[in-house]
């Protein structure tokens, strides 16, 4: 018997900002909590993963992300700010924000500056 458990949690609060995101992760096969309950069970950053899917530049693929993790990469690298993203995407600062901490941590990046040479080779945005 497969072991049952939550793959996405959406509070009321937080329902008009996340249903829908969440929904497509939970058709994707991905987990999905808002910002709200993953801070209450963050334990630390990622480890390293060596099994990462990666390119053949070796880098992990932009295909990795969501589209609007992708999005989001592209806002914060043209200068925008979490604020500035989350008035543009229409979502809450501490989304923004909490979207940016899990690409850093899917692209196992530990600095901005890493995520903008990593979306220039990438064509996420122009050189």
């Amino acid at each position: 018997m497969p072991a049952c458990g939550a793959r996405a949690y959406v509070p009321k609060s937080d329902a008009d900002e996340n249903l829908l995101e969440a929904v497509r992760a939970v058709r994707d096969d991905r987990p999905f909590f808002t910002p709200h309950i993953e801070d209450m069970f963050y334990l630390g950053p990622l480890p390293f993963n060596p099994a990462a899917p990666r390119g053949a530049d070796g880098e992990i693929s932009i295909e990795g992300l969501t589209h609007r993790e992708q999005e989001i990469v592209k806002m914060h690298c043209e200068g925008l700010s979490n604020k500035e993203v989350a008035s543009q995407v229409g979502i809450s600062t501490r989304t923004v924000e909490s979207h940016r901490n899990n690409i850093m941590h899917k692209l196992q990046s530990g600095a901005f500056s890493h995520l903008v040479r990593y979306a220039i080779r990438h064509k996420v945005i122009p050189a």
